[in-house]
């Protein structure tokens, strides 16, 4: 991953966060936002056990809130 794809991520990640902290999150704020973070785990090449567990537990906590 390249510094300009990880700053991305991690710029993507925040803003999930803040809007699921938010006191009236929107749904189709957070959906956006955690496929833009889940695109950019998916394009990590050499994904790591941890990584490959977040992804997991991100798309059940999804689905948990949105179905599928």
């Amino acid at each position: 991953m390249t510094p300009d794809q990880q700053a991305e991520l991690v710029q993507d990640a925040e803003l999930l966060r803040a809007e699921t902290a938010s006191e009236v999150p929107e749904p189709g704020r957070i959906r956006a936002a955690y496929e833009r973070v889940l695109t950019g785990l998916r394009a990590i090449t050499t994904a790591s056990a941890g990584v490959v567990l977040v992804v997991q537990q991100g798309e059940n906590a999804y689905r948990t809130v949105f179905g599928s």
